[in-house]
Order: C-alpha cells, then sequence, then structure tokens
C-alpha cells in the first residue's frame, strides 16, 4: 500500500507541475455563440436615459429610416437593456452598444471597440462620457462612425458565410473572361453572359403569414470605356444604367422594361468613396418598371480600371413583394463588396 500511494503520490505532483508550466495564454477561455438576428443592436442604458432624450439620439443615429426602400425599413433594429437586466443572455448580442455615465477622474470620455468580449462573433461598442451631456455630444460626434461598424460587421459575418457555399465554377470562368473576381454563392445562377456583361441570379421560396413568398436577387456587372471625369456623375452614371436595364431587364410584355425610379417617386442617394483603394461612384435607389408593377431597392457601385482605362459598374437589386428589403440587400451588398480587378 505504501508503494502504490508513493506512486500516486509521484504522478499526481508530476501533473501539478504540468499543469503550472501551461501559462494563461495557452488556455483559451470559453465563450458562447453570439445571439442576435442580422441588424439588431442591444442598448445598454439605463431606463430613464432610454425614456429621454438620450434615447431619442440613439434611435434617431442608429434606427434611421432607409428612404430608398419601398416599405418603411430602418438601418437597425435596436433594443434597449439596462445594466441590471445585461446579463447572460442579453451579454451574448452580436452587436451591442454599451452607454455609459462615469466622472471618475482616471475614466476619459471617448469611445472603445471591443472585439468577442462575452461572446464568439461579438462586436461591443462602448461609449463613455463624464455626464449625460457630455455622453451624448461624444455619441453623435461619433455615431456615423459606430454605424458605419456596425455595418461593416454585418458584412463580414456575410461574407465569411458567403466564402463557405461559394460557386468555384462561374467564379473562375467570370475571371478569366472578364478579369474581375466576385464571389458568387453557390445557389446563384449565371443567368446571361455577353462580351461585356454578365447577370447573376438567385431565386428562392420562404413562407410569410403561412403562404409562399418570392424572392429574387440579381447581381448585374458590365463595363466599359472611361472617357473623362463626366463619366462618374449621376446623370450620366442613371443613363448608363437605364440603357443596361432596358436592353436586359424586361417585363411581361416587349414594352415594359426595368429604369431608374424618378426622383420624386424615391430619392437616389450618390457617394464617391475609396473602394479598396480605387476611386469608386455609389449610387443607391429605387427601380421601378415601365408598364409594368415591379419595384425594389438597387445599389450600384462603378470604379475605375486605371489598367484597362475602362469603368466597372456592379450592382445589385432586391425583388421581394411579400418581405422587408434590408436583409436581402445586405446579401446583395456582401456579393458586391467581393469584387476584385485582376
Amino acid at each position: 500500500m505504501i508503494v502504490k500511494f508513493k506512486y500516486w503520490l509521484g504522478m499526481l505532483l508530476v501533473a501539478m507541475g504540468t499543469l503550472s508550466c501551461v501559462s494563461e495564454e495557452d488556455v483559451e477561455v470559453y465563450k458562447p455563440v453570439s445571439l442576435g438576428l442580422q441588424g439588431e443592436v442591444m442598448v445598454v442604458m439605463n431606463n430613464k436615459m432610454w425614456d429621454g432624450q438620450m434615447g431619442d439620439l440613439v434611435r434617431a443615429r442608429l434606427a434611421e429610416e432607409i428612404l430608398y426602400y419601398p416599405q418603411i425599413e430602418y438601418l437597425f433594429d435596436v433594443k434597449q437593456v439596462s445594466y441590471g437586466g445585461f446579463e447572460k443572455t442579453t451579454k451574448r448580442y452580436r452587436n451591442i452598444l454599451q452607454m455609459e455615465v462615469n466622472d471618475h477622474p482616471k475614466v476619459e470620455s471617448g469611445v472603445s471597440i471591443l472585439q468577442d468580449l462575452y461572446a464568439k462573433d461579438q462586436s461591443v461598442v462602448k461609449v463613455t462620457g463624464k455626464s449625460q451631456q457630455d455622453l451624448a455630444n461624444v455619441f453623435a460626434e461619433n455615431s456615423e462612425m459606430i454605424k458605419e461598424h456596425f455595418l461593416k460587421m454585418e458584412i463580414n459575418r456575410l461574407e465569411i458565410k458567403l466564402k463557405g457555399t461559394r460557386n468555384s465554377l462561374i467564379e473562375e470562368q467570370l475571371e478569366k473572361k472578364y478579369n474581375v473576381s466576385v464571389t458568387v454563392p453557390g445557389d446563384m445562377s449565371l443567368s446571361l453572359e455577353k462580351e461585356n456583361l454578365f447577370v447573376l441570379e438567385r431565386k428562392r421560396m420562404r413562407t410569410k403569414n403561412g403562404g409562399p413568398g418570392d424572392i429574387q436577387q440579381y447581381i448585374i456587372c458590365y463595363q466599359y470605356p472611361y472617357k473623362d471625369d463626366s463619366t462618374f456623375t449621376k446623370s450620366y452614371q442613371i443613363e448608363k444604367r437605364d440603357s443596361i436595364l432596358k436592353k436586359y431587364f424586361k417585363g411581361v410584355t416587349d414594352s415594359s422594361y426595368m429604369i431608374t425610379a424618378p426622383e420624386e417617386l424615391a430619392p437616389l442617394f450618390v457617394k464617391e468613396k475609396l473602394f479598396k483603394g480605387i476611386y469608386a461612384y455609389e449610387i443607391r435607389g429605387l427601380y421601378s418598371m415601365v408598364n409594368d408593377f415591379r419595384g425594389g431597392p438597387f445599389m450600384s457601385l462603378s470604379i475605375l480600371d486605371e489598367k484597362r482605362n475602362r469603368v466597372i459598374t456592379i450592382e445589385g437589386h432586391v425583388f421581394a413583394p411579400k418581405f422587408n428589403k434590408r436583409e436581402f440587400m445586405m446579401e446583395v451588398e456582401t456579393i458586391i463588396n467581393t469584387l476584385t480587378l485582376h
């Protein structure tokens, strides 16, 4: 018995010695998978502030209406929880905005962003102010950055999901012919292929109110020579877009075709920006049909390919009459964002 005791004691000491050599960096702390639907933001703020001007400010900046959608939809679905209720389930939300007043002399006002703080695939934005007024000022000054950050996180999540189900055959075909690469979902087909244009489409059915609902998503990519700076103006881009749509997107009769909806019907939002370090011109708006009943939101991105002196326009639109469009437009935007020139 003494021999056995010494043996097990020795083994225990060896095990303890082994464990003592393991650093904190070597131990992966378990974190649950994040919760929440696409476009949801959990705001952590006391109830009194949420019911007052501070809550109004957050809702105005994060839950703003998307004005070019046919139905009333908002950029984010904002939920609120008090710090007393911020535990377990609510801490696992994928997008969290923490609003905190802290007048401690060592605490500075500002914004910090923390990834995977309470759960995997999570982003926590913490806004701190010395007083409620200071907190409101800090948030107002940084609200555009915060909004863009949460949007980028949603696009990143969709892109990871997209790359797990990609259609490599179509991707290789497009790269070889057009000198561009686009990540194509596995359930998307190449429905049209011309010398300077291709169209991808995805059609799905989803249940809505007990009955089937049609969901159609299209990606259109076309190229044309770059002439001068007038190419990147709203009038030129819309004229070019409408000429493509009229030719390739017909309605139920030969006299019906797709157009960009007039601005008196729905506003157009244009923006110049850098896309992967390249000059780009973005348009968001609503499309409609001549002599037919169909419409929905679209996003168009035109970039300058200096190497080949050409303009590449890639755009996407959604037709889903029974559904809200934000979810499906974000999927389309994710595909557009994968465009790379070769």
